[in-house]
């Protein structure tokens, strides 16, 4: 089960809920696979934004690769998402990428960086633009953590 809600200025902006089911296989001690199907509902509170509305369908899948005996994982993520809101200019076919690895290092630290492209294709041209618009976003995410104590740790993200 899936739910958010976002504010904007202290102000409500928008509530989701959905089902996210997946599932998880490990083949071998060296590979597994998950992957899964979700439905996502956005609605927005006030009314002159409520042709922003969405219903979204979307599947993932994501091979785990583990090496030098767990100490190092690589992982890929591929998403692809359709969303269809009630003002066709916000609904989009969404696909998504990522590479990842993590690396158990010295002194009890992990550390992780993982690279994601998604691009979006809206169906029909923003208000106020003549072509369609189509999306292509970069995130790059870093991060080292480490034990601080039992199952606790801390980690600073970049």
């Amino acid at each position: 089960m899936h739910y958010t809600r976002e504010y904007y200025d202290h102000e409500p902006l928008d509530v989701t809920y959905g089902v996210l089911p997946s599932l998880g296989y490990r083949f071998t001690p060296l590979f597994s696979l998950s992957g899964g199907m979700g439905w996502i509902q956005t609605d927005y509170d006030e009314d002159d934004r409520r042709q922003q509305d969405k219903e979204s369908i979307t599947a993932w899948l994501n091979p785990l690769l583990s090496l030098n005996t767990g100490r190092t994982l690589l992982s890929v993520h591929l998403l692809y998402e359709d969303s269809q809101a009630e003002a066709e200019r916000y609904s989009y076919d969404g696909y998504e990428g990522a590479l990842g690895v993590h690396q158990k290092a010295f002194w009890d630290t992990d550390l992780s960086l993982r690279y994601k492209i998604a691009f979006r294709h809206y169906e029909d041209p923003a208000l106020g633009w003549l072509e369609d618009r189509s999306d292509t976003r970069h995130d790059l995410y870093t991060s080292l953590g480490r034990k601080v104590w039992g199952p606790a740790s801390a980690s600073v993200y970049a």
